[in-house]
């Protein structure tokens, strides 16, 4: 609520709270942000489990609960180098509220030497062009597992596709229905909810297409 009357003069601030946290705050999220449209920036950390600081602090609702919330931009980094892109895509965003999830822990050792860029709105991108049937469509930092995944695969035959999501909302809806074209077979990884979450983002995007 103190965010958004700071934006409401020209401020942009950052709410940086852990995902969990957040879901206390849902209604004003809704009615003192969203409702007036304010260019408010969510850095919600402790994306995901994490560890010891047990299930008072998981962070496995907040892709559900941004998605149905409207004017709402929601995102989610690969690594620690495409955080900075988002951080820096949330600040030049100025047409209403957005959001960005990122772990507890885990650093990856992305290359941060070069400079950040901003991200097009709702746009993923192909990390890897497979020859097979499978792509993984990856959202978040789980895409480090996702390419240990890769290289055992690979080991055994299964040349996949791989595709960094980016965005939850909005979804890259012609760059999923090219690749439900292209592969018979996806597979959405994430770690958030099964209702609500990304593979169901995925799934609306596909049943609205008829594919």
């Amino acid at each position: 609520t103190a965010a958004a009357g700071m934006a409401c003069e020209g401020i942009r601030p950052f709410v940086t709270i852990y995902s969990t946290f957040l879901q206390r705050a849902y209604d004003s999220i809704m009615h003192d942000v969203t409702l007036q449209n304010l260019p408010v920036i969510f850095a919600m950390d402790g994306s995901g489990l994490v560890g010891f600081d047990g299930p008072t602090h998981h962070g496995m609702l907040d892709i559900a609960y941004m998605r149905i919330i409207p004017n709402m931009v929601a995102m989610a980094p690969k690594d620690e180098a495409e955080l900075r892109d988002m951080m820096l895509t949330a600040v030049n965003y100025t047409a209403g509220p957005i959001a960005f999830r990122y772990p507890r822990a885990g650093l990856t050792g992305a290359d941060l030497s070069v400079e950040p860029k901003v991200l097009p709105i709702g746009k993923g991108e192909v990390i890897r062009q497979g020859s097979g049937s499978v792509a993984i469509l990856s959202y978040g930092h789980v895409f480090t597992n996702v390419m240990k995944a890769v290289e055992i695969l690979t080991e055994e035959g299964l040349d996949v596709a791989v595709i960094n999501a980016r965005f939850v909302k909005p979804m890259d809806t012609e760059l999923i229905k090219e690749i439900a074209i292209r592969y018979p077979v996806l597979v959405s990884v994430e770690d958030g909810t099964e209702v609500g979450g990304f593979g169901s983002a995925v799934n609306e995007v596909l049943v609205a297409a008829l594919i």
